[in-house]
C-alpha cells in the first residue's frame, strides 16, 4: 500500500497506480496480491509528511534506489511474432498447434536421417 502511495510523492501527476505483489516462486503454494489505487487528489501536508515517514522507514523511493526507465505501453496487443530460442532454432513461445507442428517436423527429420544411412 505503501508503495503505490508513495507513488505521489516522487510522481505528483500520477493519477492511478496498480499495485501487484507476489510471494517467492519457490514455495509449494505462493500468493499475488493485486491492488488499485487512485490517486486524483493532492496531498495533504500532514498525508504528505506521514507517507514519507513511511517510505523512509520502509526503506522505499529512496532517491539512490530510484532509476526512471522509460517505456512503451500499448492500449491492445501487438502482433505476434515468435522468436527464434538458441537450441536448434526452435521458436521461443509455441503456442500448442506450432509447438505440435514443431515436434512432427523434427520426428519427420529424425526419421529421414535414421533411413537415409
Amino acid at each position: 500500500m505503501t508503495y503505490c502511495h508513495g507513488l505521489k510523492l516522487k510522481f505528483p501527476d500520477t493519477l492511478e497506480v496498480v499495485g501487484i505483489a507476489s510471494e517467492p516462486l519457490v514455495e509449494n503454494a505462493s500468493s499475488q496480491d493485486f491492488l488499485f489505487v487512485s490517486l486524483d487528489q493532492p496531498l495533504g501536508p500532514e498525508e504528505e509528511r506521514e507517507l514519507r515517514e513511511a517510505c523512509d522507514e520502509l526503506g522505499i523511493f529512496q532517491d539512490a534506489t530510484m532509476v526512471a526507465k522509460p517505456f512503451q505501453a500499448f492500449e491492445y496487443p501487438q502482433a505476434f511474432r515468435p522468436t527464434m530460442s538458441a537450441d536448434q532454432g526452435q521458436p521461443a513461445f509455441m503456442n500448442r498447434a506450432m509447438r505440435r507442428a514443431y515436434e512432427s517436423q523434427q520426428k519427420r527429420a529424425k526419421g529421414k536421417h535414421k533411413w537415409g544411412r
